[in-house]
Order: C-alpha cells, then sequence, then structure tokens
C-alpha cells in the first residue's frame, strides 16, 4: 500500500478517536490535566497495537458484523451515559461532578480501535507491512486526537452546561454510524 493510501487510511482510523477524544474535553470539566496527554496517548497505543494484533493472529477471519454491533452498544452505553449525567445525574441535590476515569478511557480507546483490528487483517492481502503502517497510524491518531483534545477544551469553555449535553449526542451518533 502506498504512503499516500496510509496516510489517508491513518486519518479515517483516528476520526472516531478524534471525536470521543473532543466529547472527552467537552464532558468532563474536572478532568485532570493528565488526561490531555494521556487520552491521545491511550487511542495512539491501541490504533498502532490492534492492526498488529488484527495482521498477525487472525488473517482471513472476518469480524465485520459483529465488530458494528459491539462498537454500537459500547458508544451507545457511553453516550447514554453522558446525556444521563448531563440532563438527569447534574439536577440531582448532591450535583457530583461526573469523573473521567482510566476505565472510561481504556474501554474507549478498545472500543475506537476495533476498526484498526480489522485493517491489520486486511494487511496482509494488500501486502502492506504491518509494523511501518502500524507506527504511522498510533502517530497520526496522536496527532488528530491531541488537536481535538485542544478544540474539546475550548468548547467546553464556550459551550458551559451543554458541552455534556453535546459530547452524549456525539458518542451516540457514532453509535449510529457504526451500523451504517
Amino acid at each position: 500500500m502506498p504512503i499516500w493510501e496510509l496516510l489517508i487510511l491513518s486519518v479515517a482510523l483516528a476520526a472516531d478517536a478524534a471525536t470521543v477524544s473532543l466529547s472527552n474535553t467537552m464532558c468532563y470539566p474536572n478532568m485532570r490535566r493528565r488526561y490531555h496527554i494521556l487520552i491521545p496517548f491511550s487511542f495512539a497505543v491501541f490504533q498502532g497495537i490492534m492492526p498488529l494484533i488484527g495482521f498477525f493472529l487472525l488473517r482471513g477471519i472476518e469480524f465485520g458484523r459483529f465488530s458494528k454491533v459491539l462498537i454500537f452498544a459500547i458508544f451507545l452505553f457511553l453516550g447514554g451515559k453522558m446525556l444521563y449525567d448531563a440532563l438527569i445525574a447534574s439536577k440531582k441535590e448532591d450535583n457530583c461532578p461526573i469523573c473521567f476515569t482510566l476505565t472510561i478511557l481504556l474501554t474507549q480507546s478498545l472500543t475506537t480501535s476495533i476498526d484498526a483490528f480489522t485493517v491489520g487483517v486486511s494487511f496482509t492481502a494488500s501486502g502492506t507491512e504491518p509494523f511501518s503502517a502500524a507506527v504511522l497510524i498510533a502517530v497520526v491518531t496522536f496527532i488528530i486526537c491531541y488537536l481535538a483534545v485542544k478544540l474539546g477544551n475550548k468548547m467546553r469553555h464556550v459551550l458551559g452546561s451543554k458541552a455534556a449535553l453535546i459530547g452524549g449526542i456525539l458518542l451516540i451518533a457514532l453509535a449510529i454510524k457504526s451500523l451504517i
């Protein structure tokens, strides 16, 4: 696969991770600063490793339909939880701040990298060298997600309390997109 095709593929694979990165920084007002680097790093690591796992372990197996349903269910759950937190949980008397955790980040990283896993399976057929492709995918994902985190942080300050609502809607939109 030529380098320009790998770049396009890398950007396409990073799109979901960037949307989730943007959503995270918009929705979690009490997010610790370390997550502003940890989010793009986690997405990049998963996006880089999953094609290698797909390439080496599961050549010739097609997960297309199952992966779409899995991505749909996870993003629907996460988006629904964000909407619940924005619309209902924030109205409760204790008004606990929404807390972004490492578990949430790892779940999101795994979910957004399922498509990278299936791309890795296709590397065999296309004759693509998997290690250089995986590094390129990881670097592009890191850069795009880092920019999304910065943008999301700025948008949160502009949108205020509506940021969590928009973030939840974005994740539900990703869930629906995964089925199409």
